[in-house]
């Protein structure tokens, strides 16, 4: 994948050069126009909240500035993409959007436009898995990331949620960490694909 989107950029660039080479060969030499500054503000939030059956789900969005921001929020699961809902978060206020929860793979994918937004999450159980969840959204994808919180002791059960909102595959590895045994790095947690739009969970009691 990697190697055939880096031959898509090189077919789009060679055809932009070529089509301003042409441009200039037939209209001459003329003055470079000055650069105008962007004004368009956008960034994107992970919120791999996870969940299951009748579960409730929220995402809070909090505007700080002076002018409101346009929020496109959008829900992944293994099943794929939901659809998505613009959110108008005025400025200086929170707005809280529901979004799914019922399976264990539920995230959401929050993209901002015209301003700069804080995202958050929380997740409240049901059918007798009491309990509440709430955390800080992602600002940006990585390439590593550990995470300490969940516990695998008798009665109980963990699940890692790894979330994929863009047009390519992921491929990843998951290793397990523990006090009392070596590092346990198994075969079927190992080049691990995660497809475009999608989210999944991975149950580390097995392990």
């Amino acid at each position: 994948m990697r190697a055939r989107g880096k031959g898509v950029l090189t077919l789009v660039v060679a055809g932009v050069v070529a089509l301003g080479a042409a441009s200039f060969e037939r209209l001459g030499d003329r003055e470079p126009a000055a650069p105008v500054p962007g004004t368009a503000t956008s960034a994107t939030w992970l919120c791999p909240h996870g969940g299951g059956k009748a579960y409730e789900g929220a995402v809070y969005l909090a505007n700080p500035g002076e002018a409101e921001v346009l929020a496109r929020v959008t829900g992944l699961s293994a099943d794929g993409p939901s659809s998505s809902s613009d959110v108008v978060v005025p400025a200086g206020s929170q707005v809280e959007v529901e979004v799914a929860a019922t399976d264990r793979s539920s995230s959401t994918f929050v993209e901002t436009f015209g301003g700069w937004l804080a995202a958050g999450w929380l997740v409240r159980g049901a059918q007798g898995q009491v309990g509440i969840g709430v955390e800080p959204c992602a600002a940006e994808p990585g390439r590593a990331w550990v995470s300490a919180g969940a516990g695998t002791g008798e009665g109980d059960d963990a699940f890692l949620v790894v979330m994929n909102p863009y047009e390519a595959d992921a491929v990843f590895d998951v290793a397990l960490f523990s006090a009392e045994r070596a590092p346990v790095r198994d075969s079927e947690l190992t080049d691990l694909t995660l497809r475009p739009r999608r989210s999944m969970a991975i149950q580390l009691n097995e392990f």
